[in-house]
């Protein structure tokens, strides 16, 4: 696990896709109400300095560009489709490296994120693109240990994702529509790298729990009620140095997603078959 040295600055620049796919069924006698396919684009930027022979700081941004919903109605057999784009939500970071391979054996990292809300989250309408912003705060915490030997490496991690309650308001509009109540997110996995010089082969293995949150309509005050589901990532990459300071990696991501059931109105659903799939380019560097 990379750690820059006291005073040494690095970056991670990489260029994302994402494609989900999904239905909407009624609980009660499985039928299909609707079908949707949801894909974007992403560049993230990663920057970090070493501040202490143990303590780094970092800051990260990112842009989504061509995303885009679109929602097949069963009932009426018509399709709609739906636009965002945008800045990110900045995120502010940092790690401490608890412990050194020669110290314990292993190495032990801690980190810690924090990333305000900068705008309202805005879905698109038919008629007017939507942001890529939560609507809420967020703060994250997590903790990894790995190892070293000759060709082979490893490391695990659990990270916990606690998120603020969240604001949606109308894009076209721009009247508050409603808000997301708070809920607590995790990921624990592992990931394992062999080097087969000059290029390293990677594979990620993972477990990420969604947790149970409400819906308020502002209008109404009426309730939606989501029920927490789970997706089980499978990863694979691969990475090669192109200059002493300079790395170049690619990889893919698929989720395996459990089922997430809502209430509506007293009405139960589910959103099932889901399916995410993503991958990603890009650069590591220092200077």
């Amino acid at each position: 696990m990379y750690f820059p040295e006291s005073g040494t600055l690095w970056g991670d620049s990489q260029l994302s896709h994402i494609g989900q796919s999904s239905n909407l069924v009624l609980r009660s006698n499985k039928v299909k109400q609707s079908e949707e396919d949801k894909s974007a684009w992403a560049l993230r930027q990663q920057l970090s300095v070493g501040i202490l022979p143990e303590l780094e700081m970092g800051l990260k941004l990112g842009l989504v560009f061509g995303g885009k919903i679109e929602t097949k109605t069963m009932s009426t057999s018509s399709t709609t489709e739906k636009k965002f784009s945008g800045l990110e939500d900045i995120e502010i970071n940092s790690r401490y490296r608890l412990a050194k391979e020669g110290d314990i054996g292993i190495t032990w990292d801690v980190r810690a994120a924090f990333s305000p809300s900068l705008s309202n989250y805005k879905p698109g309408t038919t008629s007017e693109s939507g942001n890529a912003q939560r609507g809420g705060h967020q703060f994250a915490v997590g903790t990894s240990a790995g190892n070293h030997v000759q060709n082979f490496s490893w490391k695990s991690y659990l990270d916990l994702m606690f998120n603020f309650e969240s604001t949606e308001e109308n894009a076209q509009t721009g009247i508050e529509q409603g808000t997301y109540s708070s809920h607590m997110d995790f990921e624990l996995g592992t990931r394992a790298q062999m080097e087969f010089d000059p290029v390293t082969f990677g594979a990620r293995l993972a477990f990420h729990h969604y947790g149970a949150n409400d819906y308020t309509l502002k209008a109404t005050s009426a309730k939606i009620n989501y029920d927490s589901y789970g997706d089980l990532i499978l990863g694979l990459d691969a990475s090669m140095a192109v200059l002493d300071n300079l790395v170049g990696y690619g990889g893919f991501d698929y989720s395996f997603t459990s089922d997430q059931g809502f209430k509506s109105s007293n009405t139960d659903y589910d959103i099932s078959d889901r399916s995410v799939f993503g991958f990603n380019l890009g650069a590591k560097y220092s200077f």
